[in-house]
């Protein structure tokens, strides 16, 4: 129903890229490898570099995460983008941004599965969506990966706009695993719109290590300025 009411809107109203113009995307293919695929590969903990976006040798004992790949910096037209599928209720946008996350994506091995970080249900239930899982339908549907719900959220705080210390109490046991436990021996692809401190995908990777996951990573659309010393 929605792809079809979707498509009834963009009839209508056709979709403009919010970079160029262009006609029926919100961000074209072009647009996005200007935005997407430019940032330095770093430890998502700590922020020093590392290959491959991978994280540090110091950081590993308490990341739970291989690597957390990033696609852009959250900052102009792609904030501008984020805000809009987020608080706007602009669904294709997601479609959009997920398709230039999958484009700066490393070969995974065959067996991965994606797995998006479950929006709190408050926050799911306004938007009538969850952008996460948007967002790994779309890498999905770029790259041949299955999606799989393994984690759900338990409450629903307001992170926007909470500190460092706040995030972390907030994200004390928010996740909890569920759905086909056989998925714990593939390597699982966090999947998440905005990298700010990192608590969330620590926590969400901390609980499905917990569950007996052996191999974690995770891929984010943007990042804010000066995540990884935020954490620090």
């Amino acid at each position: 129903m929605t792809s079809l009411l979707e498509r009834l809107v963009a009839t209508i109203a056709p979709y403009y890229c919010i970079v160029c113009g262009t006609e029926d995307n919100r961000l074209c293919s072009i647009c996005a490898t200007d935005l997407f695929g430019n940032m330095p590969s770093t430890c998502f903990v700590c922020n020093l570099p590392t290959n491959d976006f991978a994280i540090c040798n110091k950081c590993q004992a308490t990341a739970w995460l291989d690597h957390v790949w990033v696609g852009a910096a959250y900052e102009g037209q792609v904030m501008q983008l984020i805000k809009q599928c987020k608080f706007e209720r602009a669904v294709a946008v997601a479609t959009a941004l997920g398709k230039a996350l999958a484009t700066t994506l490393p070969c995974l091995p065959e067996k991965t599965i994606i797995v998006p970080v479950p929006t709190a249900n408050q926050r799911v239930r306004q938007r009538g969506y969850d952008q996460a899982v948007l967002l790994s339908k779309a890498i999905a549907a770029e790259t041949g990966y299955k999606v799989a719900k393994l984690l759900a959220r338990v409450g629903s705080q307001r992170q926007v706009g909470a500190t460092k210390r706040q995030r972390a109490a907030q994200l004390q046991q928010a996740f909890h695993a569920i759905g086909d436990t056989h998925y714990m021996s593939y390597s699982l692809l966090l999947v998440d719109d905005v990298l700010t401190t990192g608590a969330t995908l620590h926590a969400a990777a901390q609980c499905l290590r917990a569950a007996g996951a052996t191999s974690v990573n995770g891929a984010v659309v943007a990042r804010h300025a000066l995540a990884g010393e935020q954490r620090q």
